[in-house]
């Protein structure tokens, strides 16, 4: 049997413009191999859609497994690849959108097969069942039906010490295993109550410490020393995080290196609580960036009602202050808009960022996060809270928080960040505009805001002078 996977695109990909392995596929397709078929795993993020097209068509496909995400781009790409081969080879979908929506996606993309959840144990029996549903073992997996689609659900979890080393990958589209960071998918799974996340649907897990070490000793092997512990909040529990950060501070070659993860603040503070020697010894030996899931400071938006991130906005800003303090490179993710907030706690949130920005240099926010309307997904309690049937977000409530959003992104190249501007440049911007709007109140225009960032964009030394004392 013939195995074509195609990924669409990386989500970390689309959002920082740097390639990874596409974990979501790599796993399923080492099983799939172990059961005997051949496979080709395509990642669309490394070259053009007509060329990952054209590799898939080579390869002679008997089935095409295909990961989903909630993004627009990449449903037209998992449609368009449906239409091209769906006469020629059996559609198997898997991945974020069909695990949080079935119904959805099984009359969205009309496939024959879907995989929810953990698909590397479920895939791999179909394929040694020669995807023949009578052949199935009911005690390996569980078979149901959604609007006439096979959904195959593992009964066994897939363990993470059995994802395969970068020098074990399957065959990959493009060909070349070069990739700007090296992954780890190093644990699965989340604490869990984020509102706007559809959250990872899979049972928590790790990868061992001693598993960790051989995926870096592999990929350093690779000459890649870039690496991602991938995972949807390292910390998720505190103990098995700082295992794995005491075992590479026991091996000099784990040491020397770049390294990124994401946390919540509240989970990574309860592993810096358990084992403080080991983390400031991991965050001395190496380039350390991590990425924080702070989203606002905002009791009323913080709380399970709004964004689900903490109950306690004092502890909440002081999680992020205890990580900046410790020196490492700390992106903070933000999400800064959406249809139930208001201008003045916008404002009050750009304010305090431009505070911790002028005091630790080691503060950054990725670009696109810097000002970011919240993302309705479908299947999480965001789409019920903000959004619409269609999963749009409704309108905002406070017509100048919209009109401060479209100011921003209009003008984006004057307020947003480049290699040329420092975050602290930035935000003193968007300040300025928001003290601008916050004096004008409702008789704010379009054009006079735009008479005013013209001002500025003549004059950006005078930027200050329009900022609160």
């Amino acid at each position: 049997m013939r195995i074509a996977l195609y990924d669409p695109i990386s989500v970390h990909t689309a959002s920082y413009q740097r390639t990874r392995p596409s974990l979501a596929l790599l796993g399923i397709a080492h099983e799939a191999q172990k059961a005997k078929a051949e496979v080709l795993v395509v990642e669309e993020s490394r070259t053009t859609h007509r060329r990952a097209l054209d590799a898939i068509r080579s390869f002679h496909p008997d089935v095409i497994g295909i990961s989903t995400y909630f993004d627009p781009a990449c449903m037209l790409l998992v449609k368009d690849v449906i239409r091209e081969f769906n006469r020629i080879a059996k559609i198997a979908l898997g991945g974020h959108d069909v695990s949080s929506r079935p119904k959805e996606a099984a009359a969205l993309y009309q496939p024959n097969f879907m995989f929810l959840n953990e698909g590397e144990m479920a895939f791999a029996h179909m394929v040694a069942a020669g995807f023949n549903l009578t052949r199935v073992d009911p005690q390996l997996v569980e078979i149901r039906e959604i609007n006439g689609v096979p959904v195959i659900i593992s009964k066994i979890p897939y363990p993470l010490d059995s994802y395969p080393l970068p020098t074990e990958f399957p065959p990959t589209f493009p060909e070349d295993k070069r990739y700007d960071e090296a992954a780890i998918n190093i644990a699965r799974g989340c604490i869990g109550g984020c509102t706007f996340c559809g959250g990872a649907k899979k049972p928590l897990s790790y990868m061992t410490p001693a598993r960790v070490l051989e995926h870096i000793r592999a990929w350093l092997s690779l000459e890649n020393n870039n690496i991602d512990l991938m995972a949807p909040d390292f910390t998720s529990r505190a103990p098995l995080a700082s295992e794995i950060i005491r075992e590479l501070n026991r091996h000099p070659e784990a040491g020397g290196l770049k390294y990124f993860f994401s946390v919540r603040l509240d989970s990574l503070d309860r592993a810096l609580d358990l084992a403080p020697e080991e983390w400031t010894a991991f965050f001395r030996q190496n380039e350390v960036t991590i990425e924080a899931g702070y989203e606002t400071g905002i009791a009323r938006r913080l709380s399970r009602e709004h964004l689900g991130k903490s109950e306690d906005a004092e502890k909440h800003l002081a999680s992020l202050i205890r990580l900046l303090q410790t020196g490492v490179k700390v992106a903070v993710d933000l999400i800064s808009f959406d249809p139930d907030s208001t201008f003045a706690e916008t404002a009050q949130d750009y304010t305090v960022l431009l505070g911790l920005a002028r005091k630790y240099t080691n503060m950054t926010i990725y670009p696109e996060a810097l000002f970011r309307e919240l993302k309705i997904f479908p299947g999480t309690r965001a789409a019920q809270i903000f959004g619409t049937k269609d999963y749009r977000s409704r309108p905002f409530k406070d017509r100048k928080l919209r009109l401060l959003l479209d100011t921003l992104i209009g003008h984006r190249d004057f307020f947003g960040i480049s290699p040329h501007r420092s975050l602290t440049s930035s935000l003193e911007r968007i300040v300025a505009i928001i003290y601008f709007l916050q004096k004008r109140g409702d008789r704010a225009t379009v054009n006079m805001i735009d008479s005013f960032i013209a001002h500025l964009e003549e004059n950006p030394g005078q930027v200050s002078s329009h900022l609160p004392q």
